[in-house]
């Protein structure tokens, strides 16, 4: 399941805006460090995989090039995700996240 936001939705509880944690309230998961409440007794999804994406528009080669190494370096851990989310999102803004859900 491929799901793409292009405005700045927040989080299932509304308190955060849309992030790496977004999907862990609807789904199991053991990649990310911090655990969240649960708002449901049993979850349909497991969640396998979560990548920043980083772009930028074709004639924009050297930033192009610059992303692409930006999120090779920031996708190489969950930890490196985790602190990119804290420290680097508004230096670096990336242009998508994409997750990765299983059904149950």
């Amino acid at each position: 399941m491929k799901m793409h936001c292009l405005l700045p939705i927040r989080d299932w509880p509304n308190r955060h805006f849309f992030g790496l944690y977004s999907f862990s309230y609807l789904a199991e998961e053991q990649l990310l460090t911090r655990r969240l409440p649960r708002y449901e007794q049993s979850l349909a999804f497991e969640l396998r995989r979560v990548e920043l994406v980083f772009e930028s528009s074709p004639p924009f080669y050297f930033r192009h090039g610059l992303k692409k190494l930006l999120q090779i370096l920031f996708n190489l851990t969950t930890y490196t995700q985790e602190f990119y989310e804290e420290n680097c999102c508004y230096l670096f803004p990336c242009y998508e996240i994409s997750f990765l859900l299983k059904r149950k």
